[in-house]
């Protein structure tokens, strides 16, 4: 490292001596002097550039249908494929929900993305809506519709909680199961070739994997990840017990949801150990999707039985798929290979991705099809001249060839690699005491211990369980998941606040959930889940892009710092947001979507003093860890706001907390100055 900045700083000084002499004598300059400013100047625009960005992952445009029906919704999704209606958990549950709500939609043959980009969404009276839940409730107000009317509030927000544990939590646990432990049978179940197989979805396992990492739930082995989604699993089947819906003898809203979820399982996942857990050790959950099935899906077998291949697609839908893809007709044509237009179209999966760019590019696909046949002629030319007569190839052919050479190989390699974003090393000490926890978290600052909400619920369930930690020194060193918190234990790290509670509980013989009964371990873990995985993200654009002025003042640092490391840290979570999903939204959708969560964990705790009941329990820790936040380090927010004024019980509760198990708050909060 003293190197590297003995390096750094040479460079430094002939920058400097380069810009004297600009300024005093630059008659005098050499070509070298030249050169270093041209690229100093170039590398601090970029720097500005990259910094002050800020792109918006927001609404995309989509065109809607001029000529359509008052009043009637046109569903876009994933079409049928063998064994399951939609591929996609998330547009079961909508037309579930359609159907649950006794709504006549009619599904498109376009599998355009919408305007969040992605599906399903739906178009209503000439408006383009998005996103699964937004759809519903659009609908429920446009439509009157309420299918939670005989619930109570505290039974909504359960039903809530469960929804959100499943889709931002146990969702990516069913991804990577479906799309990348079970490839096989998901080319089998979409009846596609290898080359569709090979240069689609095997793409499309790289971005899953990327999103899932920037989610968190990525960060975690195979052994880890399957005993987070067996435990919602487990929580689930605990909490729906006997009762023939999630709620109660009737359906709700949620079961749509927990339907679409559960379904893929079933019928898309045989074989796996997702299908072992819903069928053999939690059969509740099998009969319950079987039931959900026979009520809501009587043409299930009819939708899944067929529209797998083009040629068994009806008439005008085929009509509208060859139109979409007359682009690719001729540039296939102009290149004369239009019999493999024949075979491209018995692989229906490729037409409807090739549909899905065309629909995007909205007629621009065909100019640039056509455009890629002069350099698509040279390279078929150059290659027919290789096989035929290779003495006689010119410069121009090899130099062709070399390129394309370079492009396969580029895209085969990119297309195979599959990047682990697993356990990284971390270097621990050697002079361990047995049995202590070295903890290791961002330092105190101004107002709060901890400026991490995972960072404070790992330290209060340290002092709820009564196990003594030795904080690290004031430096922050990434732990074995590439985040903090992380501890070290007998010579061994271990990351993820959830982990390291698991880990610790065995280690200590430590278990504070034990006077709840299943059925209430389940909703504790349902509310965990949904503030961990869904408000979380709100609160973490309302500290790091909202208010991120305020972040300066909280961390007295110079502007300097402020610029070329928080601002760079805003645009790192825009990014993980749009992976995760809930960076689609606008800002007045995302302020929505967190308030319902803080009012539901408000409606659920109600009076009592802790969330489960009169004494605190392990999901105690991580609900006060997010609520300190909002309360110390975001004032003047909307998710103040709520805390304090709409939902003064959970202002409340997180004081009760905080004086019960933190008295030296103050002081460690104190000492936050540079010079100290």
């Amino acid at each position: 490292m003293s190197g590297c900045l003995q390096s750094l700083w040479e460079s430094l000084g002939t920058l400097f001596q380069t810009v004297v002499q600009l300024l005093t004598d630059p008659a005098q300059l050499s070509c070298v002097d030249l050169a270093v400013l041209g690229v100093s100047a170039a590398c601090v625009t970029v720097a500005v550039l990259w910094t002050c960005s800020g792109e918006d992952f927001r609404t995309q445009k989509v065109k809607v249908r001029a000529d359509f029906t008052p009043g009637k919704v046109y569903y876009h999704g994933i079409p049928p494929v063998r064994a399951i209606p939609c591929l996609s958990p998330f547009g079961l549950k909508l037309e579930t929900y359609l159907r649950m709500a006794g709504i006549p939609y009619e599904p498109s043959t376009e599998m355009a993305m919408g305007p969040k980009g992605k599906l399903p969404w739906i178009e209503y009276n000439g408006r383009a809506i998005g996103d699964s839940n937004l759809i519903i409730e659009f609908l429920n107000k446009e439509k009157g519709v309420d299918l939670n009317r005989s619930l109570r509030d505290a039974d909504r927000a359960v039903s809530r909680a469960f929804v959100k544990m499943l889709e931002e939590n146990t969702y990516w646990g069913g991804a990577k199961c479906k799309m990348i432990d079970n490839q096989d049978k998901i080319q089998e179940m979409w009846q596609v070739s290898w080359f569709i197989f090979f240069f689609y979805l095997k793409p499309a396992v790289k971005i899953i994997k990327k999103n899932m990492w920037a989610h968190g739930i990525g960060r975690h082995s195979d052994e880890e990840l399957e005993a987070i989604v067996e435990k919602d699993l487990k929580a689930l089947s605990d909490f729906l017990g006997s009762k023939p819906f999630l709620m109660g003898d009737e359906p709700t809203e949620a079961d749509a949801a927990v339907f679409g979820f559960l379904a893929q399982i079933l019928w898309t996942m045989p074989g796996t150990y997702m299908y072992r857990i819903a069928t053999e050790d939690y059969p509740n959950l099998q009969a319950y999707c079987i039931r959900m099935k026979e009520r809501y899906w009587p043409d299930w077998d009819q939708l899944s039985g067929t529209l797998t291949k083009m040629d068994q697609l009806d008439t005008t839908s085929r009509a509208t798929i060859q139109q979409n893809t007359s682009g690719l007709h001729a540039w296939l044509n102009f290149l004369g290979l239009q019999p493999l237009f024949a075979w491209i179209e018995q692989e229906y999966f490729l037409v409807c991705a090739l549909n899905i760019v065309n629909i995007w590019q909205r007629g621009k696909m065909s100019g640039l099809l056509q455009s890629l046949g002069v350099p698509f002629q040279a390279v078929k030319s150059s290659v027919l001249q290789l096989l035929t007569d290779p003495a006689q190839l010119s410069c121009v052919d090899l130099v062709v060839l070399g390129v394309s050479a370079v492009c396969v190989t580029v895209a085969v390699q990119w297309t195979c690699s599959g990047e682990d974003f697993r356990t990284q090393k971390v270097k621990v000490r050697a002079d361990f005491t047995p049995g202590k926890v070295y903890y290791h978290a961002a330092p105190p600052v101004k107002a709060i211990p901890c400026l991490t909400p995972f960072g404070v619920k790992l330290e209060t369930y340290m002092r709820m369980a009564d196990i003594p930690y030795e904080p690290s020194p004031q430096t922050v060193h990434m732990g074995p998941k590439g985040k903090i918190p992380w501890i070290e234990y007998n010579g061994r790290a271990i990351g993820d606040s959830n982990l390291i509670i698991e880990f610790l509980n065995k280690e200590k013989g430590v278990d504070l959930n034990r006077s709840l009964r299943d059925a209430d371990r389940a909703v504790s873990r349902a509310f965990v889940k949904m503030l961990e995985e869904n408000t979380y993200w709100g609160f973490g654009r309302c500290r790091w892009v909202d208010a991120k002025d305020k972040q300066f003042e909280m961390f007295e640092l110079p502007w300097l710092v402020f610029f070329f490391f928080l601002k760079p840290v805003t645009k790192k979570i825009k990014k993980f947001m749009w992976a995760h999903g809930i960076g689609r939204h606008s800002k007045d959708e995302l302020e929505a979507i967190i308030e319902k969560d803080l009012k539901a964990l408000s409606n659920f705790l109600g009076t009592k003093p802790f969330l489960m009941g009169d004494e605190p329990t392990e999901a105690d820790a991580a609900v006060f860890g997010l609520l300190a936040e909002i309360l110390w380090t975001i004032p003047d927010s909307y998710m103040y706001r709520i805390v304090t004024e709409d939902c003064p019980n959970l202002q409340a509760y997180c004081i009760r907390m905080k004086e019960r198990y933190w008295p030296d708050w103050d002081q460690l909060t104190g000492n936050t100055k540079k010079d100290q």
